[in-house]
């Protein structure tokens, strides 16, 4: 009876030594940064407890990001256009014994197409037709029997295809220089006098065609242009008359001069330009032991433009 009596005594001790174990595994434990109570204090991180966004592993994949999803203000580059022009042109034409004459009423058409897939190279093609149909009114021809009446009417034709190269091509100036084959033929028609004098040139073309961008958006732009070209090839011209058809050698050269504005509206181009041509035939070699004399004619025309870009 005196061990069940002395049993509370022996039992204390090790019931709060279970005790003490039993708080002390239910308590946090402690942080060496600071206490229970000051953790509870400090404000939770902000974004604590989400999941982490996936891609957005520093600064610079956000800003990128950012960038895709706003639509761009850069201006589009375009790769190329065509115009077509069309207006009225002041033609000054001195063909020797055959008649001089300066018409102010010509007609002009020019079809201009210019590519650039790279901004330093490229191609195009450009076509001219010209027209008069009053020249040499009041003036008299010798068609090989008797002279005539010399009213004519005259056309010609200009087409080059060249090659395009710009050492300089920025989004505001480009200086492209272009060279490549030039082809040039036209008609002289004495439709009362019944004879025809015909030529036709082939040679080579050089170029420069510097352009200035004044005014620049992603959709409207407004460009100043002008340009120098010069030609020179062999001729061949051919006389019909009364009495003979004869085929005549002779060279041709050629100064070109050019400016104007360029608006461009979206895919569309609009504009005014202005043209100076002045071809020069030299009198041409001796056939039979008869020549032609030299022909020059200068055109100045003032083009209206329409056109489209790609």
């Amino acid at each position: 009876m005196r061990y069940l009596e002395l049993a509370p005594t022996f039992a204390s001790p090790f019931l709060a030594a279970l005790f003490l174990s039993a708080v002390t595994a239910q308590s946090p434990s402690p942080d060496p940064t600071g206490t229970p109570e000051q953790q509870a204090q400090e404000p939770e991180p902000a974004g604590a407890g989400l999941a982490p966004t996936a891609g957005f592993d520093d600064f610079g994949d956000r800003l990128e990001v950012h960038r895709e999803q706003e639509p761009s203000d850069r201006p589009r580059r375009w790769f190329g256009r065509g115009e077509l022009a069309f207006g009225w042109a002041s033609l000054d034409l001195d063909a020797g014994r055959l008649g001089r004459d300066r018409d102010e009423g010509s007609a002009a058409l020019r079809f201009d197409l210019q590519a650039m897939p790279e901004r330093w190279l490229g191609g195009g093609l450009t076509f001219e037709l010209l027209g008069s149909a009053d020249l040499f009114e009041g003036q008299t021809i010798d068609n090989g029997a008797a002279l005539a009446p010399a009213d004519a009417a005259f056309s010609m034709i200009d087409l080059d295809a060249h090659v395009t190269l710009a050492p300089i091509a920025t989004s505001r100036f480009a200086l492209p220089i272009q060279i490549g084959p030039w082809i040039q033929s036209g008609t002289l028609d004495y439709d009362d006098a019944n004879a025809t004098y015909e030529f036709a040139t082939i040679g080579l073309r050089v170029g420069v065609r510097p352009e200035w961008t004044i005014v620049r958006s992603r959709r409207t732009d407004v460009t100043l242009y002008c340009g120098a070209t010069f030609g020179v090839g062999g001729t061949l011209l051919d006389e019909d008359i009364v009495d003979r058809e004869e085929s005549y050698d002779s060279s041709a050269t050629q100064f070109r001069a050019e400016g104007g504005i360029r608006c461009g509206l979206g895919a569309f181009t609009i504009g005014l330009g202005y043209v100076y041509s002045d071809t020069r035939i030299d009198d041409s070699d001796p056939e039979n032991g008869r020549s032609l004399p030299d022909i020059d004619f200068d055109a100045s025309m003032f083009l209206l433009t329409i056109g489209g870009r790609f």
